[in-house]
């Protein structure tokens, strides 16, 4: 497992190829969807994208307004803060929540809301349904923002979307919608209804928007405001075994499981990383990330590129100084391990050879087996030839410290008693 210092960090994406980097626009690939059906479903999807992109807004009548939002506007009864938050009704919240969008659909303002799920879609044989993914906004529940496949998913990602048939790749489209469920995502308005709650919204409008207003802020001086070696806060989308996909300011990333923790684990779904107030003691508590959970990141690898109205690119600081220029494409690199201190070294010289320690198994391969001990840093089991039985992931057991590598900070140990 790779242990870099904080002020040893450089820029992973230095040399990354433009192709391979995120583009700017905003675009979507619809033609990867509709590419997969038959030529009146085709005929469907494009009608319905091209309806989502006109900027529609349908304004409900003065009496079904008033059945959505009825509440006395006029009243003149004078009262405190505290008892106005008291007396906050769904209405008020529904009326607040379509000015947001209104809003939103006007100026491209953007909103934020949170995953519910996959949309019930049309399974017709030849006729299947868009992919469609729901947000909810707040504690609102008449406007049901849609979002489709391809403007929710960003563009560089469209190639992890498998299956042998049309109807599987549809199928798996649902599936990378419902892991992100309770995520908090951000959106721009494409289409509002008032009279039934409907709502069509564009994610990746929203991200390219946030990602270049970020990302390729400059500070008074003319230096970038997000660097190598910067912090940022990101959002969890979702979590695999050995993943953690985030939306960290407008990017889309995946995180290996080497780069989340220094503590090698065999599920991050299950791994304790996450550092939260007891809301029962005045303690802390180590939970898993959860999708829609912030989370700190360490910027390892950074380059924009930039474009002038001729065409030319400029990458990173060759921008600097020239006016004109329009961010074209991103590639970002970003790890949360580093952003603490590595309790490998941290807690090096707190064990000596010979001492027993308790340690709690939490990750085993065909090389041996990891384990924290003393709920402090990582160590390594090697396995026992003459061992008819292997711990399992989770175990508590008792540990003797066999060795140490003064150059990696790692530390051999045997298991001299197990549950």
């Amino acid at each position: 497992m790779p242990r870099r210092k904080k002020e040893e960090l450089v820029n992973a994406l230095a040399d990354a190829d433009q192709e391979s980097l995120q583009s700017m626009s905003g675009e979507t690939d619809d033609d990867f969807v509709i590419g997969n059906l038959d030529t009146e479903a085709q005929n469907q999807a494009a009608d319905f994208l091209k309806a989502m992109d006109e900027r529609q807004k349908i304004t409900a009548s003065k009496t079904k307004k008033r059945g959505l939002y009825n509440d006395d506007r006029n009243a003149t009864i004078a009262m405190d803060d505290a008892d106005l938050e008291d007396l906050i009704t769904d209405e008020d919240i529904r009326w607040e929540t379509y000015q947001k969008l209104s809003a939103s659909l006007l100026s491209g303002s953007v909103q934020k809301g949170t995953v519910f799920k996959a949309a019930v879609r049309s399974r017709e044989e030849g006729k299947p349904g868009m992919p469609t993914a729901i947000i909810t906004m707040d504690d609102d529940n008449y406007f049901k923002v849609k979002i489709p496949f391809t403007d929710f998913v960003p563009k560089e990602r469209m190639s992890e979307v498998r299956g042998e048939t049309p109807a599987d790749k549809l199928n798996y489209m649902d599936l990378m919608i419902n892991k992100r469920t309770d995520a908090q995502v951000y959106f721009v308005v494409k289409k509002l209804d008032e009279e039934t709650g409907e709502v069509i919204a564009s994610r990746t409008e929203a991200m390219a928007k946030i990602s270049r207003s970020k990302w390729f802020e400059r500070t008074r001086d003319n230096k970038y405001t997000i660097n190598v070696g910067t912090p940022v806060l990101g959002i969890v989308q979702y979590v695999d075994r050995a993943a953690i996909c985030v939306d960290a300011l407008g990017v889309e990333k995946v995180i290996d499981v080497n780069d989340v923790s220094w503590i090698r684990y065999s599920d991050l779904r299950d791994a304790p990383l996450r550092r939260v107030a007891s809301k029962t003691t005045r303690t802390y508590e180590e939970v898993p990330y959860k999708p829609g959970d912030p989370i700190r990141l360490m910027v390892t690898g950074i380059k924009r590129v930039f474009t002038d109205a001729e065409g030319n690119t400029y990458v990173d600081d060759e921008a600097l100084g020239k006016r004109g220029l329009r961010p074209k494409q991103l590639g970002v690199a970003l790890s949360v391990k580093l952003c603490e201190e590595n309790p490998d070294k941290r807690y090096y010289n707190d064990f000596e050879l010979g001492d027993k320690v308790s340690a709690e198994i939490t990750y085993v391969n065909d090389r041996g087996i990891f384990c924290k001990i003393a709920n402090k840093r990582s160590a390594f089991i090697r396995f026992n030839a003459n061992s008819t039985a292997l711990p399992l992931v989770g175990d508590k057991v008792i540990v003797r410290i066999t060795g140490k590598n003064d150059e990696n900070y790692q530390i051999n140990c045997d298991i001299v008693w197990t549950r």
